[in-house]
């Protein structure tokens, strides 16, 4: 009977011990997804195009806390934190983002929009270095790549006006027949927006504190995996301007809008 009670003391024990760091685990995770996950919108941008009072009643639910993220470069700024429209379903994000682009004041928003895609996992990091054939483009290609399809699907439409309307497929790049594409319809894995191909330009510009030509900005796309084994896009940025260098390591895309989480760093 000792023996029996010995063990049952050992698995309650265990269970316990198993049950913590399942909770600590899920605690973690939980921490990491709740990032904020920030867009810029132009509360003045609204009122020229719709009711301000009736936009704010639906969406004031989203603001995030803190204002201070504003930034200064479009009039009565208030800061939306996309977690809050949702934090586990991509889809309801870019409805919102397709619904809002006309409001969003992307000047101060490329700074959120380029921070949340940025690796900073060491081992991903060495993961994505790790790969041997990338995929080398410039942003003057995929700008002039993409337009074709954008100009087709509106008028005076095109990469630097277009917002989250479409977004950019780059699974098919790694095919016989290299490509990428601009889907408008169901989003794909492998996606980007293009606001977000912005921001980086807008981060390299700032750091360099000049304009850099677009054909020097250097794009190494590669299909990698992440820890479920499960083909994935990343890519490095790279700029060299003079003596110094940019380079910057960017996260794939399973479900654009969706906040990346700490199991896919």
């Amino acid at each position: 009977m000792k023996t029996m009670k010995k063990i049952t003391l050992k698995t309650a024990t265990f269970g316990l011990i198993g049950v913590g760091l399942i909770t600590f685990l899920a605690l973690y995770l939980l921490k990491e997804s709740k990032e904020p996950n920030l867009i810029i919108i132009s509360k003045d941008f609204v009122a020229k195009k719709t009711n301000l009072t009736a936009w704010e009643n639906e969406n004031s639910k989203f603001y995030y806390e803190d204002n201070s993220a504003s930034g200064d470069a479009c009039v009565d700024n208030v800061v939306v934190d996309l977690n809050k429209v949702s934090s586990t379903d991509g889809k309801l994000v870019r409805d919102w983002l397709k619904a809002n682009s006309k409001y969003i004041c992307f000047e101060d928003s490329y700074k959120h929009i380029e921070e949340a895609h940025v690796v900073k996992d060491s081992d991903f990091i060495k993961n994505i270095d790790s790969e041997k054939n990338p995929r080398k483009v410039s942003y003057e290609y995929i700008k002039s790549a993409t337009n074709t399809s954008i100009r087709s699907s509106g008028p005076n439409r095109d990469f630097d006006n277009i917002g989250y309307d479409g977004y950019l497929n780059f699974f098919t790049f790694f095919g016989s027949n290299p490509r990428f594409t601009y889907d408008t319809g169901e989003v794909k894995e492998g996606s980007y927006s293009i606001p977000f191909f912005k921001s980086i330009k807008h981060r390299i510009e700032k750091e360099f504190n000049t304009t850099i030509n677009e054909k020097d900005i250097k794009f190494n796309f590669v299909k990698t995996k992440n820890m479920e084994g499960v083909d994935v896009i990343a890519f490095t940025v790279v700029v060299t301007n003079g003596t110094s260098t940019f380079k910057e390591y960017y996260n794939f895309s399973t479900d654009p809008g969706k906040p990346i989480s700490y199991k896919f760093l």
